[in-house]
Parts: structure tokens; sequence; C-alpha cells
């Protein structure tokens, strides 16, 4: 299955996709494909990017495909101990959904 991920009140992956993208150390790069993400331990972990549609609003998501009872972590960073990530939700992305 593949997901995004909604929280304090947007998509992640949307804020900062360009300094992702332009600094190699994140390891990131928009998806060819989607296929189930390869752990390499949170320190290495990096989501693909992907466009969305979102019924004519297009934002850059990250994309989080995986198994049945897979584990898959990523570091965060921008929050404080007294602003933690909050009002969270996943999304299921499907070619039957305005998400693709």
């Amino acid at each position: 299955m593949t997901y995004v991920l909604f929280r304090n009140g947007y998509y992640f992956g949307n804020a900062f996709w360009p300094v992702y993208l332009q600094n190699a150390e994140f390891r990131t790069q928009f998806a060819s494909s989607i296929k189930p993400l390869h752990d390499e331990g949170i320190e290495e972990n990096s989501a693909p990017l992907f466009v969305a549609d979102f019924n004519g609003r297009y934002i850059v998501v990250f994309l989080f495909s995986l198994n049945p009872e897979q584990k898959w972590s990523i570091l965060e960073g921008g929050f404080s101990d007294k602003e933690m990530p909050s009002n969270y939700a996943v999304f299921d992305v499907s070619r039957n959904r305005s998400v693709i």
C-alpha cells in the first residue's frame, strides 16, 4: 500500500521539497516508480517525492509505500519538545482516488 502523511496542517514533503532535492545528503528524488521502501536505517532512510493531484491542486508529497506489517522510519527536523507533530492522518494513494 502507498500512503501520504498529513499533519500540522500540511502534507509531509511539501514544505521544504526544494531543499531536500538541492542537498545530496538528504538522498531525496522524485519517484520513478511505486515500490515498497527499503529500510536503510532511520539515519539513512529517505522517501521519494511525488506530485499529487488533490482535485486540481498539485502539491509535492513524500510517498510511503509499505508491504503489509512493514515498519519504516524517517527523521524529520523542525519540531521542538513543545511543538510535536499533531493532527495527523494517513491517506491511501490509489488510482481510484484524487491523490494520483
